[in-house]
Parts: structure tokens; C-alpha cells; sequence
């Protein structure tokens, strides 16, 4: 069937018809018009017809304007409206939009006929230049409270403006302008002619933006909406909308919404906007971020924050909040998970930890009584602007869109996700392989991603809808179709990519995808690790694992026919052979390849390798002219040239990222926050941006900024990273040990004290050293030569070095007497040696066991020992005597922990089968237990907590909840818990991924002080003492 209606295009219609439909329709409605307000008919006359016919032209919107003038109800006599629009001459000069433009002029003068002065004026630029310029409509009263006028004022600015603008009777209802044209008019000198009627847009701007910044700076406060429970997430709060609407005016609202949208289109500052800005940036930027948080908006707020920095750039007058604008911005992203999910954590959760910055200073008094940072916090900003957990789905592939707006990363769980590069939002999650994705790129117009999968599919996505669109799959019944790696050609039309089956395929996508014309080419004798065209797109660069790369001539390569495989077989073939082509082969890496990149200028292919090494050379000849020596594997790597800078940039093994000097071999920086190798990195060097992908499950965003590319070949030492931490028994003490050896003594308020250069050894218990009872000692173990050495607290001073002939003797196997004079020591040859801690000097070795000891224990008086082994036999010792008192049996499997009681009356020990027994410490009977029940109770006493909880203060402790700290309280009788959240805790300090659900975490005996850090570089020490007074009353911690 035919289709029965068709579209046109009022343009493409001749004009006669135009102008007839035209007639047709204001003849229509003037006749109802004429009814309406019972005027005679015909009216009106034909003459008048046609004249207002001519002025409309080919335009309705004249038509349409023209009959609201007419029939406006407030003036309520049509034929002066129409003699009024008809009265002055008017000729059709061709110029468009003239009839537009005299009657909108008709209609405005009309609205300020008869005495003319500037109150009128200046209350018509107000009003409707504000209507101009507003991104969002807005009711008569709350443009009057965002102009400062009454409602009465605002709506006879709009008197006689009924044909132009919707001006709605009640005053709650939004006012808008009726149609586009009318604001194209009101901004074009050219076609509005009167200088009194004109709206310069980037004043009315100005003005908006300054009653923007006044409003917010005036209403605005910390809790605005009388929450009060910093505990709650924003969506936890039910009436939310309810306090938004009580508590904060709508326009307030639209201030909070739009006045960087405002500054990013004013004219030049003056002082009253440089007054407002600067009150408002150094008073209410973190009350306004509450708000738009609460508002669910921190989209937008980031966008603002962008908008003002480039304003206050252009304007040397307010170049004096440059730093606090950015270090905001920089806030925002880092902070933008804990801030999204709730707008106290603003002060609880990201202003504590913020590292050194202006922000910091003009704001630190906000921190109150959140958790206190006693120390750890960095100096300034990194280079690393956001981190995204991925909680599960390690992303194997990062890449970057064209425009720099947004980027796609491949994950392990067979998602491929797009992220918006500003706030780090996830746009779009696409799913259809059915396992890892391995590669994601995008066409160089962005308007596609390519994705492939070890489900041995590589797939195409339309980045605006997210559907599939073309699908090349390998042959399900083998697995070695799996594909690793993926490029598109630099004019999009193909797509290379290498599999484990040894071969790299090429991808037309301009024939038909169902035909899967595809080109394949063989000659690696591994698996294909990586590739890339060459900018130019004449060559193909392919890496392997069996440590070669291949360089494919283009031109040769698509003249063969499709679905062959073409071998190419090395540097020394004619290609002759229709089946064989010449491979330029590049020979010197001894391990597997892992990535290959081309410089910009495509004379250059860089790669990097499992042998530690960066090689950059020739693409035209295959030389090898330089090579990177690297101090671990090379895992991913993309090259920079940036003017008359040249750059590689290497993810590595060790989890960092590392910059070199592509001239000279330098090393010019080294990126630190990921805490597992790098599995991807990718660069824009046009939108300044790097984003990383890591083994840790994170995705982090990095500035690359003037101060990367203007580093000094000299890279600062990196600090070694910490593998232990612990308070001592006193809480007065933290203990640090490194990788290098050390250990660093801190006091509870972050101050260093002193530094033990005893390369310590790290232990089960998680610190690497020990303290005795009383704090005054700390025991050592060196690495080389595997003496003990025993130090004071109080000055660092070495006291001496207990010699344990025997080298099994570690820190788990010793113990300091609760008195704090001895130390006990076990070892391998079932000995246990004795020392005074005064001065280290040996007193005994005690000898009886005759297989190997595993716990050791002290009475609460020092004056018993007990000593359980592996053949379950429990000896007890006199340690003032020196003798075995008596040998307890009971177990039959080795005896792994020994306790006292409080009174010293009772010994239990426990089983590696988990049985216990209890023992009388007088008679040495046994007095109850089963040494095949396992103990019902834990037998570990603690001074303090570990990993991710505190101690129990009262009814209530903090624990580690993923990336939040929680005080939660003991079971009630139904088993019910409570809890408050305390604050957010970042990755950095964290020291694991989210995915491990284990945090390295060490609590004093209070449950108020953590240490964080292990397996960081930077120990943080967190005071919750102000936050458990305020939840819990100010005797906390006499409960």
C-alpha cells in the first residue's frame, strides 16, 4: 500500500503555496477572533489581510505571534491590535526575518507605550534579559526571588508580552518565551534596532552569575537540610526530597545549579563579581557541594568547577582563587564516590584525608569532629586524579575516545563499560561476549568500539546506541581462536587482531560483515601478545610471545584474497609466492613481547618485554637502535611525542608506571598508586589525560601535565614500601618496618621518633618486630646475618644482640615475660635460650623437648614458663630455678598455643586438632577440656586490634567494612547490630583491592587510633576518638 501521509519541508515548498496556506490559516482564526469578541463580519477587510499576509512572508511563527498580539486578553480590542501592528510602512526588501523583526519591535514598544523612563527600562532588561539568558524556566515567584523583586514588579515587566512569552496567571507556574526566533531577535543588533530593547547576553550573564554567587553565599550552610546523622547515605534519607524542598528555596536551588554555567558566559570581571566570587569560593564551595550531592547532581558540579577555572583564568583580577577553584575540582573527582553516595562526607569522609593544598587551608576547620589524619597525609596533589574499584573484573584494556569526553575499558567478566573521563561515571555497559574480554579500541571517529574476547569473538558497538553491529567468530570447537589483541586501521575501515592459534587476521568492515572478509597471515610461532598500524596505515606491527615482532606491508598484504592464510616467512624472501610475503622481522628480545607501539611520525616501533627491556627500532629497516634496561617486566607501554618531547611510557610488573626519555634512555618519572602490575595503559596527549588499568582492580586517571614532561632526568628514591605495622602495648608507640630493613618508631601523633637500621625481617604476625610488655624494648631480626637485636624505645639505642646460634630462632618464636626482664627464644633444635632484656645478656638454654616446639607461654608473674611441641607433650619451667618443674600430657598432636590465666591458676593449651585442655598451674591436673573438641573460646589475647577491627569499647567497635569504617555494636538479644558509618577510607590507605576484602590495618587498645599503609610507601595514622565522643558521649573510653 501506499504510505498516506508524506513529510515535507516548509523550505522546499514554493512560496506561493506557503503564502496561501497562510492567508488560509490567520483568515480562519481572525474570523474566531471576531466571534469571540463580537465584531462585525467580514472582518477584518481584505486590505488588512493581505497587508499582514505580506509583512508574515513565508513564516507561521509571524502568523502564530501576530494572532496572539491581536486576540492578547489583556487588552481586549482587536482592532486596534491590528491597526497598531499594520500602522507603520513596510516594504519587502528581501532581508530575512524583516517581518519578524518589525512585529516583535511593534510588539515590545507596545509593551512600554506612553512615558518612557529608566525605572521601565531597566525592569524590562532585568526581567526579560534574565528570561533570555536562564537554562531552566522558572515560576513568576521564583524569578522574582532570584531577581530580588516582587512578583507584582516581575509581571508588569511582562504586561503586553503575552504574544511573545507564556505568562501564566498564578504565580507558581513557569514563565516561558514562546518561541526561539523572539531570543534570536532580542540578541541580534542587526535585527533589533532599538538600542533600549536589545539583551547583550554575556551583561544579563554577569548579572545572573553575581545574584547567583550573593544567594548561595547567603543561604547556603553546613547540614542545610537538618540531617544531622552523618551516618546515612543520601539515599538512605527517605525524606530527602521533602527537606530539599523545606530547607533549600528553588532559587537557591537554580543558583546552586547554574551560576558557573552563568560565569562561563559573562563578559570581563569586575569588582563586583571578583567581591562575589571571591566570598563565595572562600566561604560556601563545600556547602554548595553538599548541596549539589544531595541533589544527585555531581555531574554537573564538576562541570562548574571547570567552567569557573577557565573563567578565573582569562581574568587576572581573579587569578588569587586560581588554586582554590582547581584544588575543588581536584577535590571533587578524588572524593566523587564517598561525596556521591553522601554529602556529609564531605567534612567526614574526603576533607580529612586531602593532601596538602589551599583547599585544605581555607577549609580545615570544617574537619571538626570527624576522623583526625595524625599523619600520612601528602604534600600535595599526584598526578593521579581519580581511582574507580572495580570490586570485581579486573579491566585488561583501557582506551580513549578521540574527543577525550569519554573511554571504554574491557573487563574479565565479559563486560565492555564507557566511562565518562570527567566524573568517572560508568555511561553504558555493554554485554554480549560470553567471556574475558581481552581488547577494546575505538574507530578514529569514535563512533565505534571494537571488542575482543576469549569466547573467540571480536565484536563491533555503536557508541551512541550501545547495540552490536558487526560480529567476526572463530570457530567454536577450538579454543585457540581466543583473541588477544585488537587495533583499528588509522582510517577505520579495518580491524587487525591476533589470537592464541599463532595468527593475526584483518578485518575489512566495509564488505559485507556477514561475509567476514577477513585476510589471515601466519609466521609468529606463538601467540600474537599485541599489534598496531603504523600512523599512515602502510604497515601492520605485530608482537608474539615468542619474542619477535613482524612487519606486514599493507599494499601487499590486501592484495591477497581474502580468507587465505598468508605466510610470511622472514627478511630474506622475494614474496614471489602468491602464499608467501616478506615479513621484516625484528630479532633481539629473549622473552615474551608484550606490547608494541609506533611513534607518532611512524618512523620509530617501540616494545617492551618479559626480559626487562625496551627496544626502539627502525619500522623502515628493522635495526635496532636503542635499548631501555628496565628493573622489572615490561607489561604494557605507549609512546608520547609531545612537541620536542619523546616519551615512553611503560606499565610494569612492580605495579608502577614509568616514564623514560625515548632520546636518551632516562628515567624522568616514576607513577606509584597501583598496587598490582599494570595491564593497560593509554594516552591523549590533546586532552592532557592517562588512564591505567591494573591487576589491583582499579582504573586510575592521571594528569599528564607541564610538570611530567619538565621532570628532571634525577628520580627521587622511592620510599620502600611498608610490610608491617603495630602499636605498642603502652598505645604511645607505632612500629613501621620496610622492605629496606627499617623500622621507624612513631608517637601515637604521627611524630617520627627514630629510625632502626635493622633491616627487619617481616613476620606471620604481620609487624616485623616485637615489643616488649611494658613498650620499652623492640626486638629485631637482621635479614643477612639472622641476629637479634634488642633496642630501647625511649632514644633508638641498640642495647644488644641476644646471639641465637641457632638461625631458625624468628620473631614468632619469641616472647617477652609479662615482668618485661626476660626473653624467651625457641628454635628448631627444641631448645628454649633465656636472656635478660636489661642488657641482653643470656641467662639459660632449657633443654628436655625431643621434637620440634611450637608455643611458648609466661604465668602472669614470669616466674613459670610452659612449652608445648609436636608430639604433644607440655613442659612446665621454673624460670627463677632454671629447672623442668613437670611435663604435662594429654594431646596427641602438636600442642600450637599455650595461655595462662589471669590469676595464674589455670594453663590452657590447645591442640593443632583444635582440642583444648585446661590444667590446674598448682597440681598440673587436668581439669577439664577435650582434647578432640575444638576450644570454644579464642585463646588469643590482643593489645590491640588487627586488620579490618578495633577493640570493643563498651558495646561498640570500628571495623572495616569494604571501603568504609563502621562502629558497630555487639548482638542484642534478638541478634540484631547496629551501626553508624564513620567514613570512607581510600584505596591508598587501604593498602589491598577491594576484591581481596582484607585491609592491612593495625588498631590501638582503645579501638579509637588505626594505623593503615601496609603495603604502601606512606604510613596514616586515624584518630576516631572526636567521633566516638560524639556518638557515644564524652566517658567513651572509661567504659
Amino acid at each position: 500500500m501506499a504510505p498516506i501521509t508524506r513529510a515535507f519541508l516548509l523550505h522546499d515548498i514554493e512560496k506561493p503555496i506557503v503564502k496561501g496556506d497562510i492567508r488560509l490559516y490567520l483568515s480562519h482564526h481572525l474570523t474566531k477572533i471576531a466571534e469571540r469578541y463580537s465584531i462585525p463580519l467580514p472582518w477584518p477587510s481584505q486590505e488588512q489581510l493581505t497587508a499582514l499576509v505580506d509583512r508574515a512572508g513565508d513564516l507561521f511563527i509571524f502568523a502564530v505571534t501576530a494572532l496572539k498580539f491581536i486576540s492578547d486578553s489583556h487588552q481586549c480590542d482587536p482592532q486596534a491590535q491590528l491597526d497598531f501592528l499594520l500602522a507603520e510602512e513596510y516594504s519587502e526588501d528581501g532581508k530575512p526575518y524583516k517581518g519578524m523583526n518589525h512585529l516583535y519591535l511593534r510588539i515590545l514598544r507596545e509593551s512600554i507605550a506612553g512615558e518612557v523612563d529608566d525605572t521601565v527600562l531597566q525592569r524590562f532588561q532585568s526581567v526579560v534579559g534574565t528570561l533570555v539568558v536562564l537554562q531552566d524556566p522558572l515560576s513568576m515567584k521564583v524569578l522574582g526571588d532570584l531577581l530580588r523583586m516582587r512578583t507584582e514588579a516581575v509581571r508588569g515587566a511582562l504586561a503586553g508580552l503575552h504574544a511573545v512569552i507564556v505568562v501564566p496567571s498564578g504565580k507558581d507556574q513557569e514563565i516561558r518565551l514562546i518561541h526561539p526566533s523572539f531570543v534570536e531577535f532580542l540578541t541580534s543588533r542587526k535585527r533589533c534596532s532599538d538600542d533600549r530593547l536589545f539583551i547583550d547576553e554575556a551583561l544579563h550573564d554577569l548579572r545572573l552569575a553575581k545574584l547567583c554567587l550573593s544567594h548561595m553565599t547567603k543561604t547556603l550552610k553546613r547540614d542545610i537540610c537538618d540531617i544531622r546523622d552523618p551516618s546515612k547515605f543520601n539515599s538512605e534519607i527517605t525524606d530527602l526530597a521533602e527537606r530539599l524542598k523545606e530547607h533549600l528555596p528553588q532559587h537557591v536551588k537554580y543558583a546552586c545549579l547554574y551560576w558557573a554555567s552563568h560565569l562561563g558566559k559573562a563578559s570581563s570581571a569586575d569588582d563586583d563579581i571578583r567581591i562575589c566570587l571571591t566570598e563565595f569560593c572562600e566561604t560556601k564551595l563545600l556547602q554548595w557541594m553538599e548541596v549539589m550531592s544531595l541533589l544527585g547532581d555531581l555531574p554537573s558540579a564538576v562541570h562548574s568547577l571547570k567552567l569557573a577555572e577557565q573563567y578565573i583564568l582569562a581574568s587576572s583580577s581573579l587569578h588569587h582563587l586560581l588554586h582554590l577553584v582547581q584544588d575543588c575540582h581536584r577535590f571533587l573527582l578524588k572524593y566523587y564516590e564517598p561525596i556521591s553516595l553522601s554529602a556529609a562526607h564531605i567534612y567526614y569522609s574526603a576533607l580529612p584525608f586531602m593532601p596538602n593544598s589551599t583547599l585544605l587551608e581555607t577549609y580545615g576547620h570544617e574537619v571538626g569532629s570527624s576522623v583526625r589524619l595524625l599523619a600520612g597525609r601528602k604534600p600535595s596533589w599526584s598526578l593521579c586524579t581519580r581511582t574507580l574499584e572495580l570490586g570485581t573484573g579486573i579491566a585488561q584494556s583501557v582506551t580513549i575516545s578521540p574527543d577525550g569526553l569519554t573511554f571504554a575499558s574491557g573487563h574479565v567478566n565479559a563486560v565492555v563499560r564507557i566511562w565518562d573521563v570527567a566524573t568517572g561515571v560508568v555511561i553504558m555497559e555493554l554485554n554480549a561476549h560470553e567471556k574475558p574480554i581481552t581488547s577494546v579500541a575505538y574507530s578514529p571517529d569514535g563512533s565505534i568500539i571494537a571488542s575482543g574476547s576469549d569466547d573467540n569473538s571480536v565484536r563491533t558497538w555503536d557508541v551512541k546506541t550501545g547495540k552490536v553491529g558487526a560480529t567476526w567468530r572463530g570457530d567454536d570447537s577450538h579454543s585457540d581462536h581466543r583473541v588477544i589483541c585488537l587495533t583499528f586501521s588509522c582510517d577505520g575501515r579495518y580491524i587487525a587482531f591476533g589470537s592464541s592459534n599463532k595468527l593475526v587476521r584483518i578485518w575489512d568492515l566495509l564488505q559485507d560483515p556477514e561475509a567476514q572478509y577477513v585476510v589471515e597471515l601466519k609466521g609468529h610461532m606463538g601467540r600474537i601478545t599485541s599489534l598496531r598500524f603504523s600512523p599512515d596505515g602502510t604497515q601492520l606491527a605485530t608482537a608474539s610471545n615468542d619474542h619477535t615482532v613482524r612487519i606486514w606491508t599493507m599494499e601487499d598484504v590486501l592484495r591477497k584474497e581474502p580468507e587465505k592464510v598468508i605466510e610470511g616467512v622472514g627478511n630474506d624472501t622475494n614474496g614471489e609466492d602468491s602464499d608467501r610475503m616478506k615479513a621484516i622481522v625484528l630479532l633481539g628480545h629473549f622473552f615474551s613481547i608484550n606490547s608494541v607501539r609506533y611513534s607518532s611520525d611512524g618512523a620509530r616501533i617501540v616494545t617492551g618485554s618479559d626480559d626487562r627491556s625496551i627496544r626502539i627500532w627502525d619500522s623502515r629497516t628493522g635495526h635496532q637502535i636503542r635499548v631501555i634496561y628496565c628493573h622489572t617486566k615490561v607489561s604494557t607501554l605507549t609512546v608520547v611525542d609531545d612537541g620536542d618531547y619523546h616519551y615512553i611510557v611503560s606499565g610494569c610488573e612492580d605495579s608502577t608506571i614509568r616514564v623514560f626519555d625515548a632520546s636518551s634512555g632516562e628515567l624522568r618519572a616514576t607513577l606509584e598508586g597501583h598496587f598490582g602490575r599494570a595491564e593497560s595503559i593509554n594516552l591523549s596527549l590533546a586532552h592532557n589525560l592517562m588512564i591505567s588499568s591494573s591487576s589491583d582492580f582499579t582504573i586510575r586517571l592521571w594528569n599528564w601535565s607541564a610538570s611530567l614532561r619538565d621532570a628532571r632526568a634525577i628520580v627521587p628514591p622511592r620510599a620502600s614500601a611498608i610490610v608491617g605495622v603495630s602499636f605498642s602495648p603502652n598505645g604511645n608507640w607505632i612500629g613501621a618496618a620496610s622492605v629496606d630493613g627499617k623500622v621507624q618508631l612513631y608517637r601515637r601523633d604521627g611524630v617520627l621518633i627514630t629510625t632502626l637500621d635493622s633491616e627487619a625481617r617481616s613476620w606471620d604476625s604481620g609487624a616485623g618486630f616485637l615489643f616488649s610488655p611494658d613498650s620499652s624494648r623492640i626486638l629485631t631480626r637482621r635479614l643477612d646475618d639472622m641476629l637479634l637485636h634488642l633496642w630501647d624505645t625511649s632514644d633508638g639505642a641498640l642495647i644488644a644482640r641476644p646471639d641465637a646460634e641457632d638461625q631458625s630462632v624468628s620473631l614468632d618464636r619469641v616472647c617477652f615475660s609479662p615482668n618485661n626482664a626476660l626473653l624467651a627464644a625457641w628454635s628448631d633444635s627444641n631448645d628454649i635460650l633465656l636472656w635478660e632484656t636489661v642488657n641482653g645478656t643470656p641467662i639459660v638454654t632449657l633443654r628436655g623437648h625431643v621434637e620440634t616446639i611450637r608455643s611458648v607461654a609466661f604465668s602472669p608473674d614470669s616466674r613459670r614458663l610452659v612449652s608445648g611441641s609436636d608430639d604433644g607433650r607440655i613442659f612446665v619451667w621454673d624460670t627463677m630455678r632454671h629447672q623442668l618443674i613437670m611435663g604435662l600430657f594429654g594431646h596427641d598432636s602438636p600442642v600450637v598455643e599455650l595461655m595462662f590465666s589471669a590469676d595464674g591458676g589455670v594453663i590452657m593449651s590447645r591442640s593443632k586438632t583444635k582440642g583444648f585442655i585446661c590444667w590446674n598451674a598448682m597440681t598440673f591436673k587436668n581439669i577439664g577440656g577435650n582434647p578432640n573438641t575444638p576450644v570454644p573460646y579464642s585463646s588469643q589475647t590482643e593489645t590491640g586490634g588487627r586488620f579490618n577491627r578495633g577493640q570493643w569499647v563498651g558495646n561498640w567497635r570500628i571495623e572495616l567494612e569494604k571501603d568504609w569504617m563502621v562502629l558497630r555494636s555487639k548482638p542484642n538479644a534478638k541478634g540484631e547490630r547496629m551501626q553508624k558509618r564513620l567514613c570512607w577510607v581510600p584505596s591508598t590507605l587501604r593498602g589491598r583491592p577491594l576484591s581481596s576484602n582484607r585491609a592491612e590495618i593495625r588498631w590501638d587498645s582503645h579501638g579509637s587510633v588505626a594505623v593503615c599503609g601496609v603495603h604502601t610507601r606512606r604510613l596514616a595514622i586515624l584518630d576516631f576518638s572526636a567521633m566516638l565522643e560524639l556518638i557515644l558521649g564524652p566517658r567513651w573510653n572509661e567504659e
